[in-house]
């Protein structure tokens, strides 16, 4: 695949996400193709974020520090990320009666994530010339991904209703917001 066939193709995943989710998923690639997909966007990711903190700097944060000085550390948090995210959107989508399964969540993650590196290129760029207009490519990365991403559900379970998907989508990242606070305060208490 050419660059210029990869950015037809996302392209279209953007504007027909539930067909070009069938094409990802008719590819059948085998098992370990998929995690090797997935450890490659995790990278790919992680090179596009320092990539933008060198442009825009990082201020005395921290976590950002860490991560320049880590990003061996970045690009294993971001597999995880992209690992939790398969398994929830598989296992969530089961549980409210879907058919899909995580090594095919593993691959329409994959490619999600593929289309969303084109995002993270354009934020670049549109840091270099000015910074609101990178937090605008910002802003519409959120909207696309979260397009994505219902479709993706949808088209991987089955569902045809995407505004519910959508809610699902929402109420699941709520509930998992929550455990994430109660499990801080916890960790924080006992450890505080």
């Amino acid at each position: 695949m050419t660059l210029t066939d990869f950015l037809k193709a996302a392209r279209y995943t953007v504007r027909e996400p539930r067909a070009a989710a069938r094409w990802v998923l008719q590819l059948g690639l085998p098992v370990p193709a998929r995690w090797t997909a997935l450890a490659l966007m995790a990278v790919l990711s992680t090179l596009l974020v320092m990539l933008d903190l060198q442009i825009i700097g990082a201020p005395g944060d921290p976590m950002l520090q860490a991560a320049l000085a880590n990003p061996m550390s970045l690009a294993a948090v971001q597999m995880l990320i992209l690992a939790l995210s398969a398994w929830l959107m598989a296992r969530i989508g089961q549980i409210f009666g879907g058919t899909g399964q995580f090594s095919d969540a593993v691959m329409l993650v994959v490619w999600m994530q593929a289309v969303l590196l084109v995002l993270q290129v354009a934020q670049i760029l549109a840091a270099l010339v000015s910074l609101p207009l990178s937090e605008v490519v910002a802003f519409a990365g959120f909207a696309i991904s979260m397009w994505l991403m219902t479709n993706f559900v949808a088209e991987l379970h089955g569902f045809t209703s995407l505004s519910r998907v959508f809610l699902g989508i929402l109420g699941s990242g709520l509930v998992l917001v929550v455990a994430l606070a109660v499990l801080l305060t916890v960790v924080m208490g006992v450890f505080g």
